[in-house]
């Protein structure tokens, strides 16, 4: 593997942990150019800190998810691809039923009648004119 046009997308590569940042860690994984592997793909769990799990110089196995030619830019995950793939069919499900609630509340609103005033605050107010 000599570039980043060698990289294949969903492969797998050994890689060492170079940098530490907030937002994630920078691997090495044989290229002049080091991928990053976001914070949010460093596990299938939570993880708020990048340190909690990784150490500079810690060897480890990461996913390419993309390759960015132009800007030279490697995404990198640690997931396993099923847990992305459900994860992702959960966030579907979830937008649908939001949609779904939306839509029931939305014509909810729609559907309501008009209120009698009797019994209402503003009821004396209901025929007051000003001149």
């Amino acid at each position: 593997m000599d570039s980043l046009g060698d990289l294949k997308i969903d492969e797998w590569y050994p890689g060492v942990v170079t940098n530490i940042t907030q937002f994630g860690a920078f691997v090495d994984i044989g290229l002049k150019e080091n991928g990053l592997l976001h914070v949010s793909q460093i596990a299938d769990r939570f993880i708020e800190n990048a340190l909690e799990v990784l150490k500079v110089g810690e060897e480890i196995k990461v996913r390419v998810m993309e390759v960015d030619l132009e800007r030279k830019r490697i995404s990198l995950s640690c997931k396993s691809p099923e847990s992305s793939e459900s994860r992702q069919k959960g966030h579907a499900a979830a937008a649908r039923k939001k949609d779904q609630q939306t839509n029931t509340n939305h014509s909810k609103k729609h559907d309501k009648k008009e209120v009698p005033l009797k019994n209402n605050a503003f009821a004396a107010l209901k025929d007051f004119k000003v001149k």
